[in-house]
């Protein structure tokens, strides 16, 4: 008979999702039109600009640098290989789709991304977020816990939390307490724990759920706006370090010409 307010709980929770959603996108137009500027900068100098400056120095009879040398070959390789390279980027993209389809390699993945420091924090924050604002509010309709775990555990996008889940809900059927189920995982942060704790003895726990959500979604929010602020500068940093190693691979044979001649 609370198909009004549980509709209204879920318009605000998608809500909530689709404006993170959008906030990314908009704010990762710039870094991304930098990223394809600073390829396309790239691509150029080694396709064109470099090839030429290379002839000038293989006619002289002179060591080349090491870094010099690299860039050469690596020009060499982009004029001969492009297409390949392009139709093997293109190849990879389709067997990793094709391949993340089954669930051995989804769970591989999903293992791997939570090893990766500071990532694999941020996705453990995504899926306890999105898992307490379930929770907060199925329970809050009337849910059974055992019905609300499942629910919550099938809107995970993570091979790992939902196998954790399981034994959570097992554990749960089997006559255990929620919140030392959940201690249990190791994947949630202490303060929701306790505030699930709390909400059993208080019987409260539809809401301390949603405030679990709310702190959650706060550190998620707080952390996509660090990452999106250091994507720029890093965009920025990476280029100016790629055209200043073409530009002093020219420029170091250069300077050693003046000195050769200047000796002579």
């Amino acid at each position: 008979g609370g198909l009004g307010a549980v509709l209204e709980r879920l318009a605000e929770y998608l809500e909530k999702s689709e404006a993170l959603k959008r906030r990314v996108g908009v704010a990762l137009i710039y870094p991304g039109v930098l990223g394809v500027l600073a390829i396309l900068v790239v691509g150029v100098l080694m396709v064109f600009i470099v090839p030429r400056i290379a002839e000038q120095f293989t006619s002289l009879d002179v060591t080349l640098p090491l870094i010099t040398r690299i860039m050469i070959a690596l020009s060499q390789f982009l004029q001969a290989a492009w297409l390949w390279l392009l139709v093997g980027i293109a190849a990879a993209a389709l067997a990793a789709s094709v391949l993340l389809r089954r669930p051995a390699v989804k769970a591989a993945l999903d293992r791997t991304i939570l090893r990766v420091p500071g990532l694999g924090g941020f996705v453990r924050k995504i899926e306890s977020a999105r898992f307490a604002r379930t929770m907060s509010i199925l329970i809050a309709s009337g849910a059974v816990l055992p019905d609300a775990l499942r629910a919550a555990r099938r809107a995970s996008a993570n091979t790992r939390f939902q196998s954790l889940l399981a034994g959570v809900i097992e554990q749960v059927e089997q006559g255990r307490g929620l919140s030392d189920a959940l201690r249990t995982t190791g994947w949630f942060p202490p303060l929701v724990v306790y505030m699930v704790a709390s909400g059993e003895r208080s019987g409260r726990i539809a809401d301390m759920f949603a405030r679990g959500a709310e702190h959650l979604e706060a550190e998620v929010d707080s952390a996509v706006g660090a990452g999106l602020s250091l994507l720029e500068p890093g965009i920025i940093i990476v280029m100016g370090g790629l055209v200043a190693g073409i530009v002093l691979s020219i420029l170091l044979p250069i300077l050693r010409l003046n000195t050769l001649a200047m000796g002579g």
